[in-house]
């Protein structure tokens, strides 16, 4: 049985964030209604540590900053690279963005899928 395969942000993204709190925090207690600009740096935390997919021997799990989404292997009908990343595309012709995954990471989402799934094909040319 594969390992599950997770995918995720860097964890070093968290540097940005909190270079960015700190260049926030001096304008956001000037004036205190700009107090609301805070929210920026703790929601790019909350993406950096929550959004990412996970695969493994039951299906595929999609994370985003607000939900969760598990599909069965039996729902996948395929994977496709699409700019800047991969799709998982369900039976239904639904097409799921995997947060974190590359088109050099398919072959282990292929790999823990246990033979459900194939390579995707190189996405068109424009």
């Amino acid at each position: 049985m594969p390992t599950p395969a997770p995918y995720r942000s860097s964890r070093v993204a968290l540097l940005g964030v909190l270079v960015l709190a700190i260049c926030t925090i001096p304008l956001a207690f000037a004036a205190p209604p700009l107090i609301v600009l805070l929210l920026i740096p703790v929601g790019a935390a909350a993406y950096v540590l929550r959004v990412g997919t996970r695969a493994d021997g039951t299906g595929i799990t999609v994370r985003t900053v607000s939900s969760s989404r598990t599909v069965p292997w039996s729902e996948v009908d395929r994977l496709e690279s699409v700019r800047g990343g991969v799709e998982l595309v369900t039976r239904t012709d639904e097409h799921l963005r995997l947060p974190g995954v590359s088109r050099a990471d398919a072959p282990r989402i292929v790999r823990a899928s246990e033979g459900g799934l194939h390579e995707p094909a190189d996405p068109p040319r424009t």
